[in-house]
């Protein structure tokens, strides 16, 4: 009969666990099951809530860093909640931005279900097949379209456009799946198997169907963050073979990417335009705190492409010092496996926060669901592996 929960063993709740990650590493940023108004997401989100705070009553305890970290987010929430909800009579919008970035407020849950490097390897696991299953789901989805003429590009793109919004078709020849998020990530991940020839084939099946997403974004915070990484560690070879690889690259298939029928120029002027609306908006008082949940500017007037300048422009200066505070955080907590046993398997997930960031300044990832989910992982899997080192030296 298996436990309700325990820390270390196999467990009811910790099944539920594994699902909720299983889902949020395929489900994209939660629109694809509805059930009215009510997503899967949505769903999964208040069950966790009720096994956190059912764990919490049960064990009388919690990590305290979690705990400092989640009541820092709960406090600055609440006071963007409260701004916008006087600042705007559309208040749905204040909810929804709210209830969008509350995700955070589950991470004590993440501390309760890992606990040691199985635990470990496990997640690693999901994010790595999540990775491979939409990699080769996609292609599978492009082979049937273009090459056996099994369905048509146009009935696919009125199917997914008229279901949600997280897949959107890319001129007359691609996708885009909000999901595609962790197909990136997972050739990190796929660092961590020892058979080199499982491990390049997986990264090189990832690599094809990226780019044929023909979405820059996700390249070039590909690009960032191993030459971010390997400068960071003082790796000069590898900084050189990254750089000269990627100029390749942009030399022999920057052409395939500017034949594409969709329109970069004018998503790259609705960035630059937002940017302008949320400079004049700027005062003394919103510069600190910003303007509040709820609406954006003239252009976008919720969500923005450039997630940061959304942060700056509803939570100010105060809203970024957070997310800055997290990712330092997150390298510290990597460091400290530095040169130690756990490495390898830590390298990772810092890889993975750091393409967050990186691409959430294309795309608003990293106060959504699907961005924060990762960096949740991180920051506990990190630490976990840091505690394993120290108590083995």
């Amino acid at each position: 009969m298996l436990l309700v929960y325990s820390k270390n063993k196999f467990s009811l709740l910790y099944l539920f666990f594994i699902y909720f990650v299983l889902e949020v590493c395929i489900g994209g940023a939660g629109g694809i099951f509805k059930f009215g108004p009510l997503t899967l997401r949505k769903l999964n989100f208040i069950l966790v809530v009720l096994v956190m705070f059912y764990v919490f009553f049960e064990k009388k305890r919690i990590q305290k860093d979690l705990f400092y970290l989640t009541i820092c987010q709960f406090l600055l929430l609440g006071f963007a909640t409260f701004v916008g909800f006087f600042s705007y009579e559309d208040h749905q919008k204040v909810f929804e931005n709210l209830l969008m970035q509350s995700f955070f407020l589950v991470l004590p849950l993440y501390g309760y279900f890992i606990n040691n490097e199985k635990q470990i390897k496990t997640i690693s696991n999901i994010i790595t097949w999540s990775a491979l299953l939409m990699a080769v789901g996609y292609l599978i989805l492009l082979l049937s379209i273009f090459v056996f003429n099994l369905i048509t590009f146009d009935e696919v793109w009125l199917l997914v456009s008229s279901d949600s919004e997280e897949m959107m078709g890319r001129g007359d020849n691609a996708f885009f799946y909000k999901g595609f998020l962790y197909m990136c990530i997972g050739i990190f991940f796929l660092e961590i198997y020892s058979n080199v020839l499982i491990k390049r084939l997986g990264q090189l099946l990832l690599l094809v169907a990226i780019y044929l997403t023909f979405t820059r974004g996700f390249l070039l915070a590909l690009f960032l963050t191993l030459f971010s990484y390997y400068v960071g560690s003082k790796k000069i070879i590898k900084v050189g073979l990254i750089t000269l690889f990627s100029i390749i690259g942009l030399i022999l298939f920057s052409k395939s990417f500017s034949d594409s029928s969709f329109d970069r120029g004018e998503s790259d002027m609705i960035r630059i335009t937002q940017i302008k609306q949320v400079q004049e908006r700027i005062t003394p008082l919103s510069f600190l705190i910003g303007h509040g949940f709820g609406e954006g500017v003239p252009i976008r007037d919720n969500h923005m492409e450039i997630n940061y300048l959304e942060i700056f422009h509803k939570q100010g200066i105060l809203g970024l010092l957070f997310w800055v505070f997290i990712l330092i955080y997150v390298i510290i907590l990597y460091k400290n496996t530095w040169n130690k046993v756990t490495e390898p398997i830590a390298r990772p997930f810092l890889l993975a926060t750091l393409f967050v960031y990186f691409q959430s300044a294309t795309n608003p990832f990293l106060t959504n669901s699907i961005g924060m989910h990762m960096v949740m992982l991180s920051i506990v899997c990190l630490k976990t592996l840091s505690l394993i080192d120290a108590s083995t030296e």
